[in-house]
Protein backbone atom coordinates (compact mmCIF):
# COMPACT_ATOMS: atom_id res chain seq x y z
CA UNK A 1 0.00 0.00 0.00
CA UNK A 2 3.10 1.92 -0.89
CA UNK A 3 2.24 5.43 -2.40
CA UNK A 4 4.37 8.76 -2.43
CA UNK A 5 5.17 11.04 -5.51
CA UNK A 6 7.92 8.59 -7.01
CA UNK A 7 5.03 6.06 -7.35
CA UNK A 8 2.70 8.15 -10.00
CA UNK A 9 -0.29 7.43 -7.53
CA UNK A 10 0.53 3.79 -7.48
CA UNK A 11 -0.72 2.57 -3.90
CA UNK A 12 -4.61 4.58 -3.82
CA UNK A 13 -6.65 2.02 -5.65
CA UNK A 14 -7.41 -0.08 -3.18
CA UNK A 15 -8.43 -3.85 -4.35
CA UNK A 16 -8.82 -3.10 -7.95
CA UNK A 17 -5.10 -1.98 -8.09
CA UNK A 18 -4.14 -5.18 -6.34
CA UNK A 19 -5.91 -7.25 -8.10
CA UNK A 20 -4.45 -5.81 -11.32
CA UNK A 21 -0.97 -6.33 -10.17
CA UNK A 22 -1.44 -10.00 -9.04
CA UNK A 23 -3.06 -10.67 -12.59
CA UNK A 24 0.08 -8.98 -14.33
CA UNK A 25 2.35 -11.09 -11.79
CA UNK A 26 0.58 -14.61 -13.16
CA UNK A 27 1.05 -13.44 -16.34
CA UNK A 28 4.20 -12.04 -16.75
CA UNK A 29 5.82 -14.85 -14.89
CA UNK A 30 3.56 -17.76 -16.03
CA UNK A 31 2.68 -18.83 -12.51
CA UNK A 32 -0.04 -19.04 -9.47
CA UNK A 33 -0.11 -17.03 -6.39
CA UNK A 34 -0.87 -19.35 -3.09
CA UNK A 35 -0.65 -16.68 -0.60
CA UNK A 36 -1.77 -13.38 -1.16
CA UNK A 37 -0.67 -10.45 2.53
CA UNK A 38 -2.08 -7.44 1.97
CA UNK A 39 -0.52 -4.81 4.88
CA UNK A 40 -2.42 -3.31 5.87
CA UNK A 41 -6.61 -2.56 5.47
CA UNK A 42 -6.95 0.76 7.37
CA UNK A 43 -4.27 2.09 4.89
CA UNK A 44 -5.45 0.77 1.69
CA UNK A 45 -9.16 1.88 2.30
CA UNK A 46 -8.34 5.75 3.46
CA UNK A 47 -5.58 6.24 0.58
CA UNK A 48 -8.80 5.26 -1.78
CA UNK A 49 -11.39 7.25 -0.08
CA UNK A 50 -8.83 9.92 -0.51
CA UNK A 51 -7.95 9.44 -4.02
CA UNK A 52 -11.44 9.14 -4.99
CA UNK A 53 -12.81 12.11 -3.24
CA UNK A 54 -15.09 9.89 -0.86
CA UNK A 55 -13.69 11.40 2.75
CA UNK A 56 -16.39 12.98 4.62
CA UNK A 57 -15.33 13.91 7.89
CA UNK A 58 -12.01 12.45 8.04
CA UNK A 59 -12.73 10.57 11.09
CA UNK A 60 -12.48 6.44 11.42
CA UNK A 61 -16.22 5.82 10.29
CA UNK A 62 -15.60 6.61 7.39
CA UNK A 63 -13.40 3.74 7.00
CA UNK A 64 -16.08 1.18 8.87
CA UNK A 65 -18.52 -0.08 6.38
CA UNK A 66 -15.26 -0.73 3.58
CA UNK A 67 -13.42 -2.51 6.52
CA UNK A 68 -16.43 -4.75 7.30
CA UNK A 69 -16.86 -5.86 3.46
CA UNK A 70 -13.37 -6.12 3.29
CA UNK A 71 -13.74 -10.17 3.82
CA UNK A 72 -16.04 -10.46 1.04
CA UNK A 73 -14.36 -7.82 -1.24
CA UNK A 74 -11.50 -9.91 -0.89
CA UNK A 75 -13.08 -13.41 -1.50
CA UNK A 76 -14.46 -12.56 -4.84
CA UNK A 77 -11.52 -10.11 -6.00
CA UNK A 78 -8.74 -12.56 -5.35
CA UNK A 79 -9.21 -15.67 -3.25
CA UNK A 80 -11.66 -17.22 -5.09
CA UNK A 81 -10.68 -16.00 -8.84
CA UNK A 82 -7.08 -16.93 -7.97
CA UNK A 83 -7.15 -20.08 -5.74
CA UNK A 84 -5.48 -18.41 -3.09
CA UNK A 85 -5.32 -17.81 0.81
CA UNK A 86 -5.38 -14.31 1.18
CA UNK A 87 -4.05 -12.52 4.70
CA UNK A 88 -5.91 -8.91 5.73
CA UNK A 89 -3.29 -7.10 7.83
CA UNK A 90 -5.02 -4.78 9.77
CA UNK A 91 -4.33 -2.31 13.36
CA UNK A 92 -5.68 -2.62 17.18
CA UNK A 93 -7.41 0.76 18.26
CA UNK A 94 -4.83 3.30 19.50
CA UNK A 95 -6.33 3.48 22.95
CA UNK A 96 -7.14 0.18 23.61
CA UNK A 97 -3.59 -1.00 21.77
CA UNK A 98 -2.40 1.41 25.15
CA UNK A 99 -4.89 0.51 27.64
CA UNK A 100 -4.46 -3.42 26.86
CA UNK A 101 -1.00 -4.56 28.68
CA UNK A 102 0.86 -7.58 26.45
CA UNK A 103 0.05 -10.06 29.02
CA UNK A 104 -4.15 -10.34 27.99
CA UNK A 105 -5.23 -11.64 24.45
CA UNK A 106 -6.33 -9.74 22.21
CA UNK A 107 -9.95 -10.07 19.98
CA UNK A 108 -11.38 -8.85 16.64
CA UNK A 109 -13.76 -6.03 18.83
CA UNK A 110 -10.14 -4.07 19.33
CA UNK A 111 -9.83 -3.41 15.60
CA UNK A 112 -9.33 0.07 14.50
CA UNK A 113 -12.17 1.69 13.17
CA UNK A 114 -14.81 -1.35 13.02
CA UNK A 115 -15.88 -3.65 15.72
CA UNK A 116 -17.39 -6.00 13.15
CA UNK A 117 -14.03 -6.51 10.81
CA UNK A 118 -14.42 -10.23 11.30
CA UNK A 119 -17.63 -10.58 10.25
CA UNK A 120 -17.15 -11.45 6.67
CA UNK A 121 -13.93 -13.22 7.38
CA UNK A 122 -12.74 -17.21 7.66
CA UNK A 123 -10.79 -16.69 10.60
CA UNK A 124 -9.08 -13.68 12.50
CA UNK A 125 -6.01 -13.89 14.41
CA UNK A 126 -4.99 -10.84 16.50
CA UNK A 127 -1.55 -10.60 17.94
CA UNK A 128 -0.72 -8.32 21.30
CA UNK A 129 2.56 -6.08 21.66
CA UNK A 130 6.07 -8.26 22.96
CA UNK A 131 6.56 -8.89 26.02
CA UNK A 132 10.06 -6.35 26.72
CA UNK A 133 11.55 -9.07 28.41
CA UNK A 134 11.42 -12.44 26.50
CA UNK A 135 10.32 -11.13 23.34
CA UNK A 136 6.79 -13.28 22.82
CA UNK A 137 3.72 -12.38 22.43
CA UNK A 138 0.20 -13.61 22.82
CA UNK A 139 -1.52 -14.74 19.58
CA UNK A 140 -5.36 -15.37 19.92
CA UNK A 141 -7.71 -16.79 16.78
CA UNK A 142 -10.76 -14.80 17.92
CA UNK A 143 -12.99 -16.10 14.93
CA UNK A 144 -12.22 -19.65 13.17
CA UNK A 145 -14.99 -20.19 10.84
CA UNK A 146 -14.22 -24.21 9.97
CA UNK A 147 -11.77 -26.39 12.59
CA UNK A 148 -12.22 -24.57 15.90
CA UNK A 149 -9.47 -25.93 18.51
CA UNK A 150 -10.33 -26.44 22.05
CA UNK A 151 -8.51 -23.30 22.76
CA UNK A 152 -7.13 -20.83 19.83
CA UNK A 153 -5.11 -18.89 22.00
CA UNK A 154 -1.21 -19.20 21.83
CA UNK A 155 2.51 -17.80 22.41
CA UNK A 156 4.39 -16.61 19.77
CA UNK A 157 7.91 -15.18 19.25
CA UNK A 158 8.46 -13.32 15.67
CA UNK A 159 12.08 -13.53 14.90
CA UNK A 160 12.50 -10.03 12.99
CA UNK A 161 16.38 -11.02 11.58
CA UNK A 162 14.78 -13.33 8.85
CA UNK A 163 11.02 -12.36 9.34
CA UNK A 164 9.89 -15.66 10.90
CA UNK A 165 7.16 -16.80 13.83
CA UNK A 166 8.00 -19.36 16.41
CA UNK A 167 5.04 -21.05 18.11
CA UNK A 168 5.94 -21.12 21.89
CA UNK A 169 3.13 -22.30 23.44
CA UNK A 170 4.63 -25.35 25.12
CA UNK A 171 8.03 -23.56 26.37
CA UNK A 172 6.11 -19.62 27.69
CA UNK A 173 3.47 -19.29 29.84
CA UNK A 174 1.32 -15.58 30.86
CA UNK A 175 2.17 -14.85 34.70
CA UNK A 176 -0.96 -13.44 36.28
CA UNK A 177 1.05 -12.12 39.28
CA UNK A 178 4.07 -10.36 37.34
CA UNK A 179 1.69 -9.43 34.77
CA UNK A 180 4.50 -10.83 32.39
CA UNK A 181 5.37 -13.47 29.40
CA UNK A 182 7.54 -15.99 31.24
CA UNK A 183 9.49 -18.89 30.16
CA UNK A 184 8.14 -22.48 31.86
CA UNK A 185 10.94 -23.42 33.68
CA UNK A 186 10.70 -19.65 35.73
CA UNK A 187 7.17 -21.17 37.19
CA UNK A 188 7.40 -21.61 40.70
CA UNK A 189 6.31 -25.13 42.33
CA UNK A 190 2.69 -24.47 42.61
CA UNK A 191 2.44 -24.58 38.91
CA UNK A 192 0.10 -27.46 37.33
CA UNK A 193 3.14 -27.70 34.59
CA UNK A 194 5.43 -30.11 36.25
CA UNK A 195 9.50 -30.65 35.35
CA UNK A 196 8.74 -33.90 33.47
CA UNK A 197 6.13 -32.25 31.57
CA UNK A 198 8.89 -29.37 31.19
CA UNK A 199 11.42 -31.26 29.83
CA UNK A 200 9.04 -32.91 27.21
CA UNK A 201 8.13 -29.67 25.11
CA UNK A 202 8.77 -30.10 21.61
CA UNK A 203 11.32 -27.30 20.51
CA UNK A 204 9.27 -24.28 18.87
CA UNK A 205 7.76 -25.01 16.01
CA UNK A 206 7.96 -22.42 12.88
CA UNK A 207 4.80 -21.00 11.72
CA UNK A 208 3.75 -20.85 8.02
CA UNK A 209 0.94 -19.03 6.43
CA UNK A 210 -2.54 -20.30 6.59
CA UNK A 211 -1.30 -22.09 10.01
CA UNK A 212 -4.08 -22.08 12.80
CA UNK A 213 -4.91 -23.88 15.78
CA UNK A 214 -6.98 -27.16 14.77
CA UNK A 215 -6.94 -29.61 17.57
CA UNK A 216 -4.48 -28.02 19.79
CA UNK A 217 -2.16 -28.58 17.05
CA UNK A 218 -0.48 -26.20 14.24
CA UNK A 219 -1.87 -27.09 10.80
CA UNK A 220 -3.22 -25.96 7.65
CA UNK A 221 -6.11 -23.99 7.76
CA UNK A 222 -8.88 -24.71 5.36
CA UNK A 223 -9.69 -20.67 4.25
Amino acid sequence: CSSDLATGGRGTGGVPEIVAVVEQICEKRGMSLGFIAIDYGGLMIERNLVATGRITSGSASDAYLPLKMMGDTLRYSLAAPYGATVMLAHQIAGNDAKQKPFHRYLTHLDVQGCKAFAENLHSCVCVNKEDPDTGARLINYSKIRYGAPDDPRGIIIIKRDYCAIDLVTDHYHVDEFAKKIVPKNEMGAASDIGNAGRAAAAPPRRLIPGDNFRHNKIGRAHV
